[in-house]
């Protein structure tokens, strides 16, 4: 009988007194460390050039590189971004008369200025980095109606991070983690779960409904063009744009199924 009593007093010992929650705790965060720095070295950074110090007559005398968009590595020559980002860049570059164009702008074809993450300083709040000479990227494909748009680089810009386009079915509730320029700041890096899959209604705008993913993870300026992935590091979605009137600013990001008919399109050219 004492024997019995001693076995149930060390399996209760056992359940209640081992360390296991700070344990399991410890383990996940370093999951998502060594996650995050995947996940950085595969993002880039998209600048336009802008004036910091002007002198008395107007010219300026010192020129910075803003960061407005973000960007992902998928291969070792090319990354995906938003649309908007390149048309925005582009639109900024291009005459009077091209910009009355609209579409006609001819994407396909432009450079973009980018940096990678070497070029990026840590601890950077700002969102302008001194940087002289940003690395060039050529625009080769792009869809308006998903919001995407595919850059590829010369081969001494080529790089060895990149993520590959997950796979697996999205639902709702998973977990799934975000790292972009967020209003410029470089690498910002949130987590949360998958809120819902939704139609984006573009009907106004004279265009076919698509599919999004809607996330609890907050983004804002800067994370357009930057990744949604799993916890394995893999891409689901592109950030698109987000909704300010909900107090986190939903963020919501171009569907991996979008994305991967996108790129087998590219693949065709």
């Amino acid at each position: 009988m004492l024997k019995k009593i001693f076995l149930l007093l060390l399996t209760l010992c056992a359940l209640n007194c081992a360390p296991h929650s700070q344990t399991k705790y410890n383990s996940g965060a370093l999951s998502r460390v060594k996650l995050f720095k995947h996940l950085k070295n595969s993002t880039v950074a998209l600048v336009m050039e802008t004036c910091r110090i002007r002198n008395s007559v107007g010219e300026c005398e010192l020129k910075l590189q803003r960061i407005y968009c973000s960007g992902v590595w998928i291969n070792k020559s090319e990354f995906l971004t938003a649309h908007h980002c390149v048309q925005s860049y582009v639109t900024r570059k291009s005459t009077d008369d091209e910009i009355e164009k609209g579409e006609d702008l001819k994407l396909a074809g432009k450079m973009i200025s980018f940096l990678s993450k070497d070029q990026v300083p840590e601890g950077n709040d700002t969102g302008r980095v001194n940087v002289q000479f940003p690395k060039k990227g050529t625009i080769v494909s792009f869809s308006s109606h998903d919001d995407l748009a595919l850059v590829r680089v010369d081969s001494q810009y080529y790089t060895d991070s990149f993520v590959k386009v997950s796979k697996e079915k999205i639902k709702v509730g998973q977990e799934i983690h975000v790292v972009g320029h967020t209003v410029g700041i470089p690498f910002t890096y949130s987590y949360g779960h998958v809120s819902g899959i939704r139609e984006h209604d573009r009907t106004t705008l004279s265009m076919s409904n698509r599919l999004v993913i809607q996330v609890t993870a907050p983004i804002y300026f800067g994370n357009s063009g930057g990744g949604l992935y799993t916890r394995s590091g893999e891409l689901i979605g592109i950030a698109s744009y987000m909704n300010i009137r909900a107090p986190m600013h939903l963020g919501f990001f171009a569907h991996r199924d979008a994305i991967q008919c996108f790129l087998a399109k590219c693949k065709k050219k």
